[in-house]
């Protein structure tokens, strides 16, 4: 016994020593961040300006980014003269004036000297080729950033030290990529390069699927993501939707009807029983359902705990997903005792809020610290990173 507390004073300053040098590491990495934003090219228009002076304009995608996009252009007086989306059609309304959606078709035939502006970063890269491939010549081919997050004196006050926290928990490289990459993202809006190639929600070596998971979609939105878990489980298993959009629980039933294996709970998941005031955006192209704000639409509210506790089955959540529009944080309060009895692996969306990157995994590792975490980022993009728990 007598020699177990040298080696514990030894284990001790070894871990203060790690955290010291990771600490150096984080501070040294911010200033090489810094000194990007500094020489940070602030116009919107940087990357079409020798186009969009000359050129009628078109934006491509008709989706959730669309009227920033549109925002930025008419303020600064380059109205676009309609919009291209590959499914939608119709029309598009922003501040009471109304853009036709044309197809990609009717693009090529009838603009082809118009500059594209891509409002869709999730696939923008793949629309690029497409126009490419249509014709159009990269340099009529671009993208407009929208907005900078944050400067940098504003993430100093705000996020730092929780930034630093985190570069120093995660011990992957990649995790650690991806804190820094966020902060680039947060300051000038660089955005993020995809760091795995499994599908989302299902990151090789942390999510694995038994014949007897019960999956918690939490924002299930019209039952995509319940889809994609029958076919990950070889249609075994069981799910459960929690979705506090009425429209898209009667998507989700539809879609189901007549299976047993999978429950449909019109109410959104929340840190206890409640009733919250939601703003809805019916026809996001990502799939977002609501966000918490100052709407005009009041939903119901649980926690995953008191779903377990009050279920008339013996229910042992073994996998929950949520994207929940902001309100994961809430969330993963709810689940408290679900965390701490089944250890259930986890895929958390960690991009709503700049500070996910770090209250998440404080609050997963707050009730049972033998998770290992993760995070991932599945395309190239400004969202979609994920913390995985296994």
């Amino acid at each position: 016994m007598a020699q177990l507390y040298p080696l514990m004073e030894d284990m001790i300053m070894y871990d203060w020593q790690r955290s010291l040098v990771t600490s150096m590491l984080f501070s040294k990495a911010f200033d090489e961040i810094k000194s990007e934003y500094e020489k940070y090219d602030k116009d919107p228009f940087s990357e079409v300006r020798s186009e969009i002076e000359t050129r009628p304009i078109v934006v491509y995608g008709a989706g959730t980014f669309c009227t920033g996009v549109i925002r930025t252009c008419v303020s600064t007086g380059f109205t676009p003269m309609c919009i291209c989306d590959s499914y939608k059609r119709g029309s598009y309304t922003y501040d009471n004036t109304s853009f036709d959606i044309i197809s990609p078709e009717t693009l090529c035939k009838k603009h082809s000297d118009a500059l594209v502006i891509i409002s869709t970063l999730r696939n923008s890269h793949e629309i690029k080729e497409k126009l490419k491939h249509m014709g159009f010549p990269e340099k009529q081919i671009g993208n407009i950033r929208t907005k900078v997050l944050m400067p940098p004196d504003e993430f100093l006050t705000k996020h730092y030290e929780g930034y630093e926290w985190a570069y120093n928990f995660f011990s992957d490289a990649l995790s650690k990529q991806l804190v820094l990459d966020k902060i680039r993202l947060l300051l000038y809006g660089k955005l993020l390069s995809p760091n795995s190639d499994s599908d989302m929600y299902y990151e090789k070596g942390f999510i694995s699927l038994s014949e007897n998971e019960l999956f918690i979609d939490a924002g299930a939105f019209n039952g995509d993501t319940i889809e994609q878990f029958f076919v990950k489980s070889n249609n075994k298993g069981n799910a459960v939707a929690f979705e506090p959009n009425k429209s898209n629980c009667e998507k989700i039933a539809s879609k189901f009807a007549g299976t047993k294996n999978v429950s449909v709970v019109n109410k959104g998941l929340w840190s206890c029983n409640d009733s919250l005031v939601f703003d809805a955006y019916e026809h996001a192209s990502q799939g977002a359902s609501f966000i918490r704000g100052s709407g005009d639409i009041v939903v119901p509210v649980t926690t995953l705990d008191d779903y377990v506790d009050t279920s008339a089955e013996k229910l042992r959540p073994s996998f929950i997903k949520m994207d929940i529009e902001g309100a994961e944080k809430e969330a993963l309060i709810g689940c408290e005792n679900v965390i701490k009895n089944y250890k259930p692996k986890l895929a958390i969306c960690a991009y709503h809020k700049p500070e996910d990157i770090y209250t998440l995994p404080r609050q997963v590792i707050q009730y049972r610290d033998d998770y290992k975490l993760v995070l991932r980022q599945h395309f190239y993009c400004h969202c979609d990173h994920v913390l995985y728990g296994a």
